[in-house]
């Protein structure tokens, strides 16, 4: 009687394993991965780093992980106008991440950009990912000029002009040297 004991005892325990296990490949095990994070950002991306009195750059605004249904933004980029200045025949061009029919307010006044978009539709991804536009950049005089975002006055809006807080923005700033 013990032997039968012990392969009943040895049954049950591979019935159980089976059982949990699996063993008709039916059962799969699945992984499911974590969320990816994209930790909102404003990028000032210069197309140089180094350039000459006279000579210009690109100045392209970009976001990254924009987490809401933006409708609208606002910043003021502050910079050393005797380093550089805007070209004033090229002002800031828009890229389409708001539609087609962005409307832009670009001014400069001493030493700060003052820039609003503002779309015409709705952004039906949720996200904003991409280029805001570009501005072109003279170097005015020998220095090194840092382009600042002012966190103080950068505001994002929904379709109702609600404002709409972004916790954890990065802002990355760029800095241009003009020899």
């Amino acid at each position: 009687m013990g032997a039968e004991i012990r392969v009943m005892v040895i049954s049950l325990v591979v019935l159980v394993l089976f059982g949990t296990i699996g063993c008709d490949g039916d059962d799969k095990l699945v992984v499911i991965p974590e969320p990816v994070v994209i930790e909102p950002k404003i990028v000032l991306e210069l197309a140089d780093l180094n350039i000459a009195v006279g000579d210009t750059t690109q100045l392209s605004i970009k976001v990254e992980g924009l987490p809401e249904t933006i409708f609208g933004l606002g910043m003021q980029i502050d910079f050393n106008p005797l380093v550089i200045d805007f070209d004033e025949e090229s002002p800031f061009t828009p890229s389409e991440i708001f539609g087609s029919d962005t409307l832009t307010l670009f001014q400069v006044q001493h030493g700060t950009m003052h820039l609003s978009l503002s779309g015409t539709a709705v952004n039906e991804k949720g996200y904003f990912e991409g280029s805001l536009g570009s501005v072109v950049l003279h170097g005015a005089g020998s220095g090194t000029c840092g382009l600042v975002v002012d966190p103080e006055a950068l505001w994002f809006v929904d379709r109702e002009g609600e404002p709409i807080p972004l916790e954890g923005l990065e802002i990355i700033s760029g800095l241009l040297a003009v020899e």
